[in-house]
């Protein structure tokens, strides 16, 4: 009977152990999700930011009349959204695109298309022009929503997806958006991180929030997601609340919402073709295009801090002397070039920021010259103003390290972004409630 109490002691401690580390793994999973991972629709559709034909190129989303801003939108609101992209050397193209919901992981939600679309499901892109006095041809598209083909019944993440009509397993490319239902009062903070192991080189990002809806279990039905800059694989998902008063939730960590503060971007100015400007070593004209040679790059792992105005990573189309940007800017050929002794044997550099879609595309990779000692990459790039950063991205990971190269310094402006999600027992779907934009310069 002893024997019997110890082996069952002994079974009960065993359990109890496997308990707790289960909890505990599924807690630490919760809150470090892949950001960056491909959840799929098909065979071929991805849920995020992504391009599948190498001829398109200068894929924008953003609200209509603002192209530096985040595409969210307030729904049943005024705002519309603009996508643009163009089409190297093509004819026009018959184009459609259609909607996916999607919960605040990115993931494909549980709805039909009617739950969440008011309209057709499905229509055509309709605005497509040819370029004109461009040594380079190519078709622009544009597209406005909502519009009077279709308009949003539910708020949360979404993907729109370009397709080729007559085939819709071609598909050209996707875009993630929001529209909001706000519900929400949010009050936030991008600052130099308190914790000592990162003050010198991370933001921490604090906030608190109001609900205007009664919210019974916070920590089952709420989910928050903080982004820097338009990124979206070092982005930080679902972290509970740390204190709860009321309809009042507190987010203050010391660790849990930290990002790296990176350098300020580089940047480059192609809208002139006959005189180089910050950035841009020399401008020629190899038939058939213009090529300009961007100033040799350096690492800046462990140099200190130098401010440099810039745009966070976005890019605005430019043109000197033209009436039309978007039609009239051409076509130029970049040339890249980051010196650096040997090549790195683990890992790739990528040209990163909106003009990589915030991805790391093939085409975006950095090659190793050994003749030069200089990673280098040629991109076609439409002219005018571009901030990027040099990205590098260990083999098998998702998320890049930026500091590999640009360093990490907590003086580096960057702007945070803030979404609250909420979805409880009865619901199919997660509503975004609540969005906001932080700078740790700035004062909002």
């Amino acid at each position: 009977m002893k024997n019997h109490r110890l082996i069952s002691g002994w079974i009960a401690k065993i359990v109890a152990f496997i308990t707790f580390c289960t909890v505990s793994v599924s807690v630490q999973a919760l809150i470090n999700i892949d950001s960056n991972q491909d959840f799929f629709v098909s065979d071929y559709v991805r849920l995020k930011n992504y391009c599948y034909q190498e001829n398109i190129k200068t894929v924008k989303l953003h609200v209509a009349g603002d192209a530096l801003s985040m595409p969210v939108i307030e729904l049943n609101g005024n705002e519309k959204l603009q996508l643009s992209f163009d089409e190297l050397d093509a004819d026009i193209q018959d184009y459609s695109y259609k909607f996916y919901h999607c919960t605040a992981n990115w993931e494909e939600s549980d709805l039909f298309s009617s739950d969440f679309i008011d309209g057709f499901p499905e229509n055509q892109i309709r605005d497509a022009e040819m370029s004109f006095n461009t040594t380079r041809s190519y078709i622009h598209y544009a597209l406005e929503f909502p519009n009077d083909d279709v308009r949003f019944m539910l708020s949360g993440n979404y993907v729109v997806l370009v397709y080729n009509t007559d085939n819709e397993d071609a598909p050209v490319l996707t875009q993630r958006f929001h529209v909001i239902e706000t519900k929400t009062k949010i009050e936030g903070i991008a600052k130099r991180a308190t914790n000592l192991d990162f003050r010198r080189s991370h933001h921490e990002v604090d906030f608190t929030f109001w609900s205007s809806m009664l919210i019974n279990d916070p920590y089952q039905d709420v989910k928050i997601c903080v982004t820097q800059n338009g990124r979206w694989d070092n982005a930080i998902y679902n972290v509970p609340p740390k204190y709860i008063k009321g309809n009042e939730f507190v987010y203050d960590y010391e660790t849990e919402l930290l990002f790296p503060g990176a350098g300020e971007f580089r940047h480059f100015n192609s809208k002139d073709v006959k005189f180089a400007s910050d950035g841009i070593a020399r401008i020629r004209f190899d038939e058939p295009y213009f090529h300009y040679d961007l100033e040799q790059g350096e690492t800046r792992r462990f140099k200190v801090y130098k401010y440099k105005q810039d745009i966070n990573g976005k890019l605005f189309i430019d043109v000197a002397n033209g009436s039309d940007m978007e039609l009239e800017a051409d076509y130029v050929m970049v040339h890249f070039s980051l010196a650096m002794d040997a090549p790195i044997v683990d890992g790739n550099l990528y040209v990163f920021g909106e003009l990589s879609n915030w991805e790391f595309p093939k085409q975006n990779r950095l090659t190793y010259n050994y003749q030069n000692k200089a990673y280098e990459l040629t991109l076609p790039l439409k002219q005018g103003y571009y901030d990027y950063q040099y990205a590098y991205l260990k083999d098998g990971e998702h998320q890049a390290e930026i500091d590999y190269i640009e360093g990490n310094h907590y003086e580096t402006e960057n702007d945070y972004h803030i979404f609250i999600y909420y979805r409880d027992n009865s619901s199919r779907y997660d509503k975004l409630i609540g969005f906001s934009t932080v700078n740790n310069i700035q004062k909002n």
